[in-house]
């Protein structure tokens, strides 16, 4: 009874916020990338903004257009809410397949953030919990396991991306282009989204920052701004595997540069 009850009550929401956009279709931004790659930082910027309302990874599954429609309703229960934004968020780091016509929604914005491997996989073998952080974070087992999922995730976001590219939709980014070409990366991602509102280094702190399982955990994410300054600790790579990872990070950062809708001024990185 509770949860028809429950069901109800979203469906006379969603029908709210349907009438209060005068029938017009939601419009939605799903960050495409991988863990550790910054998304949770570059969630925080982007909902900072007036036009964006999001909190971080909802775990949906978005296996049709329909299913994509159920974001808005879920957004706004979940920060309490009842006035609709321009745009809502979710963010993407598993491969939870979309399709073809998921991917060319006119409704929906997939932006494609990567960040270079050595950093990537010794960051997630150090702080993601439930997935290395109970096991030696040197032994080779895990951080091939890692390295696995990272070059696997590539191959999807590229996929992806080729699909995007024939709408002339793809926009792509990496960490490093946040760190040290910011005010790019902002341009880009105001045209791409139409902002009303400029993006900032600086960003108010979410409701649901650090929460487990919907973000970053760390202290560093609730420092209200972009931080240079960190310090990761240092885990050694065995060279072969390294060497593979660089290889294919290149690869990948190449090949998504040259079918980019808008890139920043950068070249592949190690």
């Amino acid at each position: 009874m509770k949860g028809a009850i429950k069901h109800l009550i979203k469906q006379l929401l969603a029908c709210g916020y349907v009438l209060q956009r005068g029938g017009r279709a939601q419009r939605k931004v799903i960050l495409l990338g991988h863990m550790r790659c910054g998304s949770s930082l570059m969630v925080q910027i982007l909902t900072s903004n007036p036009d964006i309302a999001g909190y971080g990874e909802t775990h949906n599954h978005y296996h049709s257009v329909a299913e994509l429609e159920t974001l808005p309703t879920h957004i706004y229960l979940t920060l309490r809410r009842y006035r609709p934004s321009r745009l809502v968020l979710d963010k993407i780091l598993h491969d939870h397949l979309l399709s073809e016509e998921v991917l060319l929604s006119e409704s929906c914005t997939f932006p494609i953030m990567a960040r270079e491997a050595i950093s990537s996989v010794r960051s997630m073998v150090t702080t993601i919990p439930d997935w290395f952080e109970k096991h030696n974070p040197c032994s080779e087992d895990i951080l091939t396991l890692a390295a696995d999922y990272y070059r696997r995730r590539l191959d999807t976001l590229c996929h992806y991306a080729e699909t995007l590219s024939r709408i002339g939709r793809c926009w792509y980014f990496t960490y490093a282009d946040l760190m040290e070409r910011s005010a790019e990366v902002f341009r880009m991602l105001q045209e791409c989204l139409k902002l009303r509102y400029p993006l900032s280094e600086r960003y108010a702190i979410g409701p649901k920052a650090g929460v487990f399982n919907i973000g970053d955990r760390s202290d560093n994410i609730k420092r209200g701004y972009i931080d240079r300054s960190i310090v990761r600790d240092p885990i050694v790579i065995p060279q072969k595997l390294a060497e593979t990872l660089i290889e294919h990070y290149r690869s990948f950062d190449t090949q998504m540069r040259k079918i980019s809708t808008c890139i920043t001024d950068s070249s592949a990185r190690t």
